[in-house]
């Protein structure tokens, strides 16, 4: 499926689906936003990640199983460039 607008599909994004996430993946998601890509919380509670013309990325588990989920998740966005930890 071709995704050309965001408001074309419906999310749920409630305050409790947020704060069920930890801080880490916050964190994350709040840089992924800022690097240009858009986080779209689907109707499961899964952060998703597309780029800015509608490119499906990756999706992240909002309660990961165990320590290699968000690392397996952001592998996609640092092949295409995106750093984290950020190099300060």
């Amino acid at each position: 499926m071709s995704v050309s607008k965001f408001e074309d599909r419906i999310y749920l994004s409630t305050r409790e689906e947020v704060e069920k996430m930890d801080k880490d993946l916050r964190r994350l998601l709040k840089a992924i936003t800022a690097a240009g890509y858009v986080v779209v919380i689907n109707r499961k509670g899964h952060p998703e990640v597309y780029t800015a013309d509608g490119v499906w990325i990756t999706t992240f588990a909002g309660t990961p199983s165990d320590h290699r989920a968000h690392l397996n998740a952001l592998a996609p966005l640092k092949r295409r460039g995106f750093r984290w930890p950020p190099r300060r």
